[in-house]
C-alpha cells in the first residue's frame, strides 16, 4: 500500500511539471506548444540512454539531457515560433508547427 502510493505521488508529480510548463508558456507566449512533451521524453531518453548505455553519472546524464533539451527549445523557439511571430500569424499556426 506504501509502494503504491509513492508511486502515485512520483507520478503526480512528474504530470503536475508538465502542467507547470505548458501553463508557463501559454501564459507567456499565449502559443499552446505541442512540443513541449517531445522535449521533456526526450530529456528522459538522453538522461537513461546515458546511464544505462555508456555508464555516465546519473547527476553528469540529468544536466546534460537539460543542456540538450534547453538547446533543443531554443532550436525549436527560433526555427518555428519565432518566425510565425514576426509575421503576426494567427495562433493556429503556432499549435500546428509544434505539433510535428
Amino acid at each position: 500500500m506504501a509502494q503504491q502510493l509513492l508511486n502515485a505521488i512520483f507520478i503526480g508529480s512528474i504530470y503536475a511539471l508538465f502542467a507547470v510548463g505548458y501553463t508557463l508558456v501559454f501564459g507567456v507566449l499565449d502559443v499552446l506548444n505541442l512540443a513541449h512533451s517531445a522535449v521533456f521524453m526526450l530529456g528522459a531518453v538522453i538522461a537513461y540512454s546515458l546511464v544505462a548505455l555508456h555508464g555516465a553519472p546519473f547527476w553528469l546524464a540529468v544536466i546534460l539531457a537539460v543542456l540538450a533539451c534547453g538547446l533543443l527549445g531554443l532550436v525549436i523557439e527560433y526555427v518555428a515560433l519565432r518566425p510565425l511571430r514576426r509575421r503576426q500569424a494567427p495562433p493556429i499556426s503556432a499549435l500546428i508547427s509544434t505539433i510535428g
